[in-house]
């Protein structure tokens, strides 16, 4: 039984805040900002779930401190939604103070009106601040972890590696030295970097005319462009079915308990298979990314077909997030600066794994030349100009995607040059953080998603799923069929080499 203290303790004030943070607030949204924030939904909302898994039991003081001063600077994350004159902006809140809560007092999940499945806690970013924290602890097993709830509008899992480091430094350093209020970093090249986080480069996130001045590798002619906006648009995707089955009761299912109350499912592949799959990617000259949407594909097709929804025409669309940052964004703070990509096949596409991986790789590269996700962007900032027009066309049925894939890579880059490394783990302060996880938001629609990690070589792969399409049972049986693709593709035997 996992067990967690029900004591909030003080967070004492650092000095955090640049006095530039009053010039900058409020901050016009961007609009990919705002869409995320208009489709947000009670039910199924617009967050992400973040898991840090540490052998040990961290010092919860110093732990609440950490957090509190990473929050202020990355100021979009102390920042609620706000309508000023019809749009929206940040407004940051520099009283704001992150608390642990605990996951058996204040539940993770909940049952909201009308509901049968507990579903995620909702987040409303017009109310508090878009993140979340949970600390449990298991003192039996001498494990902790840290869960964080982050709305999907004000940081991009990219913003969020840097916001772990900045915890994770920050902890080291404090559980080390308790009455030391603003500790620096255990590595000089670290300390650099934060000391270059610059608040007001927030300003300039929307800015991508250092992309767009540049001439892309491949020419998107105007009826390419229409035949992509009419197949976004009007030919919308599947989406994946629940097996009708009811879910389960965590409050009569008492073998269940702790399972019920998660909001992410993970399988993890052990050392072994996740160092053969990544050294025959090596070999065969596979993307980790490439392999993964094909093999999801694959996974989707199979899972309509156990279900009794296979057809040839039916029509399966991955969403690909991409990350636009370069060189001159080393000093901005965490932010939400991506575009979405999108790859469709029909069932009988997903048919010869050959031809599937091969047109996935193929199209990978074609959206990486083209830069089409740019365009995009451009429809996302007609669409928020007009709120009305845009939450009606979210009422009738946001069908943007089957599924989503976000693939983080080694999550823990950035954190080998900090924190050695001991038996395959990395020593914080006075804990082992054993892994990262990590699962993109759920929506109506897109019933099941998928965050991709490798930690220290190990592949992880974290699920997360709208609860009001599918069930519990129905998230871990295809998050088993994905995990099989993986295997089933290492299993191959390759093909012959010239």
């Amino acid at each position: 039984m996992i067990q967690a203290s029900t004591v909030h303790e003080p967070v004492d004030a650092e000095p955090t805040l640049p006095d530039a943070l009053e010039e900058l607030f409020p901050l016009a949204m961007a609009p990919m900002e705002a869409y995320l924030v208009m489709d947000d939904r009670p039910d199924c909302p617009m967050t992400s779930w973040i898991e840090l898994h540490f052998v040990g039991q961290l010092q919860r003081h110093a732990l609440q401190r950490a957090l509190h001063a990473t929050i202020h600077r990355h100021p979009l994350l102390a920042s609620r939604a706000k309508r000023i004159e019809g749009n929206w902006f940040w407004s940051y809140d520099p009283e704001f103070t992150p608390r642990l809560r605990d996951p058996e007092s204040e539940p993770m999940l909940v049952t909201m009106p009308g509901t049968k499945a507990p579903t995620p806690r909702p987040l409303d970013p017009t109310l508090e601040p878009g993140c979340r924290y949970w600390y449990a602890s298991d003192p039996a097993n001498d494990t902790s972890r840290l869960i964080i709830q982050l709305h999907h509008a004000c940081c991009d899992g990219v913003g969020l590696r840097q916001v772990l480091i900045d915890s994770l430094t920050g902890y080291a350093a404090r559980a080390s030295d308790p009455n030391d209020s603003n500790p620096p970093s255990q590595d000089h090249r670290r300390r650099r970097q934060r000391d270059r986080l610059d608040p007001m480069r927030l300003r300039d996130r929307a800015d991508f005319s250092a992309i767009t001045e540049k001439p892309a590798k491949a020419r998107l002619t105007w009826w390419r462009k229409l035949r992509n906006a009419h197949y976004f648009y009007f030919q919308p995707p599947d989406s994946l079915r629940g097996r009708d089955r009811a879910p389960r009761n965590a409050s009569t299912d008492s073998s269940n308990c702790r399972e019920s109350a998660e909001p992410i499912r993970h399988h993890l592949f052990d050392a072994s298979t996740s160092n053969a799959i990544l050294e025959r990617c090596r070999r065969s000259e596979v993307s980790v990314n490439d392999l993964a949407l094909a093999l999801l594909f694959s996974a989707c097709r199979q899972w309509n077909q156990s279900t009794g929804n296979d057809s040839p025409n039916r029509r399966l669309r991955l969403l690909m997030p991409i990350d636009l940052r370069g060189r001159a964004d080393i000093g901005l703070p965490a932010t939400n600066r991506l575009s979405f990509a999108f790859l469709g096949r029909t069932h009988g596409q997903c048919e010869s794994w050959s031809s599937l991986l091969e047109s996935v790789q193929d199209e990978t590269q074609w959206i990486k030349d083209t830069r089409v996700y740019m365009d995009f962007l451009d429809g996302m900032a007609v669409a928020t100009k007009h709120p009305r027009v845009m939450k009606a066309l979210l009422r009738r049925g946001n069908r943007m995607c089957t599924s989503v894939l976000t693939y983080t890579g080694d999550i823990s880059r950035g954190l080998k040059r900090i924190f050695p490394e001991e038996n395959g783990r990395r020593r914080v302060g006075d804990v082992d953080l054993e892994r990262i996880l990590v699962a993109p938001p759920a929506r109506r629609n897109t019933n099941i998603t998928f965050g991709l990690c490798i930690n220290w070589g190990q592949i992880c792969l974290s699920a997360n799923w709208n609860r009001l399409a599918m069930t519990e049972a129905d998230c871990i049986e295809f998050l088993a069929i994905y995990a099989e693709a993986w295997r089933a593709w290492l299993n191959r035997t390759p093909a012959p080499t010239s």
